[in-house]
């Protein structure tokens, strides 16, 4: 059993719950949240947060473009989901998002459990690297889904 890693990160939103949900929902919202340093192509873009769903694209890796495949494990409708990553470059990926009410709006927590490919190698190698390109990428999603979830919020 690889050594598993946990990485988690919040933001607080000005916005209703029902508003982040509903941004997650959108079938854009994957490529949204990508990085522009790092484009994805979608091949099979989510039809829902539901339990079963699958999410397939193609992200570089390097100089490669590695297929992966993300199944949703569990769905709380409006506060939470959860997927993992049945195809991809990890020997263990999941990724959990919960949506809480606070005051003045919503609280988003990212919550990763991963495990690097070859083990200890695969962490000597990059395990801080990881957790720096962890560190920006969910800084560039949650300012994106700050952005997008105060622009549908005006449009209500």
């Amino acid at each position: 059993m690889p050594r598993l890693e946990r990485y988690s990160r919040s933001v607080e939103l000005p916005v209703a719950p029902a508003i982040v949900w509903a941004f997650h929902a959108r079938p854009d919202a994957l490529a949204l949240l990508q990085p522009p340093s790092e484009p994805i192509e979608v091949i099979a873009s989510p039809a829902s947060l539901e339990v079963g769903t699958r999410v397939v694209f193609r992200a570089r890796v390097g100089p490669l473009r590695i297929p992966i495949e993300l199944e949703r494990i569990a769905c709380e409708e409006g506060r939470a989901f959860t997927e993992r990553m049945v195809r991809g470059p990890y020997a263990t990926w999941v990724h959990a998002r919960q949506i809480d009410a606070i005051a003045g709006g919503a609280r988003l927590t990212d919550t990763l459990t991963y495990a690097l490919p070859l083990g200890p190698i695969g962490r000597a190698l990059g395990g801080r690297a990881i957790r720096r390109h962890l560190e920006r990428t969910f800084a560039h999603r949650h300012a994106v889904t700050r952005r997008e979830c105060v622009a549908m919020a005006e449009h209500l």
